[in-house]
């Protein structure tokens, strides 16, 4: 672990990129070993009075206690991160990257054996990002990106540098009961190594302290903390998502029995189960994650169920090698919600089980039984679609009897979407079956009475007009654009994506 001094900000160390190569580099060598030392020795100081990194590492093979100068790339952090009024979403990317070109500077301290300065450097960028971020578009995520990075740097650093593990705890953890953005929030974790057991004991301490007043259930910033001496927040009082999951986080390092307890503290939702399941699953304790999940499922949580509890069940089920089981789990699933995802679920575990062909005809049926969806009415259109025999139409797509999927479609009806993708299948053999679905999809898109709405309009019409020419229908086809166009010919920018389409027109 090596010291680091006081960090002084009143210079700016400048970096400049030698031009010179090897040649060079050998003659200034062989000029050098000609100096007598004590001019070297005041070359070298004179030198090091405006290299930071020189001068510490010359003061650390001396034996004293080097005086790291970030000064520089504080200031630096200083400037990229200073929000004047507000970053739209445009700009995010850049505010972004100028932070990050900055943190590039850790990379060198560390590379140079200053782990010490890197993590002061970190905290200091982690404390202007937290600063900047409520005045940043950041939709994409780039700036949050940064702080996250910054907070993976900081863990490595933290290994390397040693600090004392109590101090480490206190700092990380008043940290993260304070942030609003969840900094240092999985630091029980990610800095273990470097905290040990006395610095999680702290970190447990100061948790359990800000917990005071927390009741189950709790899911905001509604319990009383007032006599909690350890959270100095600036930001009020940490939110009981947050203590929780600190809580939990400190309990995972002691081990699995140690985190089921903390779960097991709140039980308010099926969540909370298929939590404790989940980490008993994953500790190959399969049996004992089922037990807690049949008791998730026979608990009522108001008139939801939530299926991840069966999910669940069904795939550890499977796991322990009871494929009846876990097939049945899913074929009652299926019944329940049938999806497209449901039915490819159902089809893996009844192959293990043998029972596909059994199954795949049972799951059939329950989609057959499927409400039907009547067509909609010329000129009709809505945002809300009626399913119908839509699941039922791409299953037989995705097993390739398009002569089924055809079949479904005109009897049970389907969306838009799933017309597109039959008709266009079942148009390779039969083009002119084709015709009148694009007809109708385009019609109806038509309607939107906006150029974007005429331009993907146009393009099913014309992908319907080709269809026509492979079936020979084009004399029949042409007079129905026809026909569109005139009741249109009030619309110019209807008639421009038409031709732009190279749709036919009126003569």
């Amino acid at each position: 672990m090596q010291a680091i001094g006081m960090i002084h900000r009143t210079s700016t160390p400048q970096h400049t990129a030698s031009a010179a190569g090897p040649l060079a580099d050998t003659a200034l060598r062989e000029f050098l070993m000609t100096r007598p030392t004590a001019w070297l020795v005041d070359e070298l100081i004179t030198a090091a009075r405006s290299a930071p990194l020189l001068r510490a590492r010359l003061e650390q093979a001396a034996g004293t206690e080097p005086i790291v100068d970030v000064s520089g790339v504080l200031d630096r952090l200083d400037r990229v991160a200073d929000v004047r009024g507000f970053v739209p979403y445009g700009e995010a990317a850049s505010f972004a990257h100028g932070i990050r070109v900055e943190l590039a500077a850790v990379e060198t301290l560390r590379a140079e054996g200053f782990a010490a300065a890197a993590i002061e450097v970190l905290e200091h960028a982690i404390t202007v990002i937290e600063g900047a971020l409520g005045f940043v578009d950041d939709s994409d995520g780039e700036v949050g990106g940064v702080l996250d990075d910054a907070q993976e740097l900081h863990a490595q650093a933290c290994i390397e540098a040693g600090p004392e593990p109590v101090e480490l705890a206190e700092r990380l953890s008043r940290w993260a009961l304070r942030s609003n953005w969840e900094v240092f929030l999985d630091s029980p974790g990610t800095h273990a190594e470097t905290l040990g057991e006395s610095g999680l004991a702290r970190f447990r301490e100061i948790v359990d302290d800000a917990s005071v007043g927390l009741s189950v259930g709790d899911d905001a910033d509604d319990f009383d903390d007032d006599d909690s001496d350890d959270d100095d927040s600036d930001n009020g009082r940490p939110t009981a998502f947050t203590i929780r999951y600190l809580q939990e986080q400190l309990a995972a390092q002691r081990g699995t029995d140690e985190l089921i307890d903390v779960l097991a503290q709140d039980l308010s939702s099926a969540y909370r189960f298929h939590r404790i399941a989940t980490v008993l699953a994953d500790d190959d304790r399969v049996e004992e994650a089922l037990a807690w999940l049949e008791r998730g499922r026979n608990t009522t949580f108001g008139t939801w169920h939530d299926d991840r509890l069966d999910d669940l069940a069904a795939d550890l089920h499977r796991r322990a090698g009871r494929f009846a089981v876990a097939t049945q789990m899913v074929a009652e699933g299926f019944a329940a919600s049938p999806t497209v995802s449901g039915y490819e679920r159902l089809r893996v575990f009844a192959t293990d089980s043998v029972e596909w062909d059994r199954r795949r005809a049972e799951a059939l049926e329950v989609l057959r039984a499927m409400p039907v969806a009547a067509l909609p009415a010329p000129g009709h259109r809505t945002m809300a679609e009626a399913s119908g025999h839509g699941v039922l139409v791409r299953v037989l797509i995705e097993e390739g009897d398009i002569d089924g999927a055809w079949a479904a479609a005109r009897q049970g009806g389907c969306p838009s979407s799933i017309w597109m993708e039959v008709a266009e299948a079942r148009g390779v053999t039969h083009p002119a079956d084709a015709v009148p679905v694009f007809q109708r999809l385009g019609a109806n898109v038509l309607e939107g009475g906006n150029r974007a709405a005429y331009a993907h309009g146009a393009a099913l019409i014309r992908r319907a007009h080709r269809f026509a020419e492979a079936a020979g229908l084009t004399p029949e086809s042409t007079a129905w654009i026809v026909d569109v166009r005139e009741k249109n010919r009030r619309r110019p920018a209807l008639q421009d994506e038409f031709n732009r389409h190279h749709l036919p027109k009126v003569r």
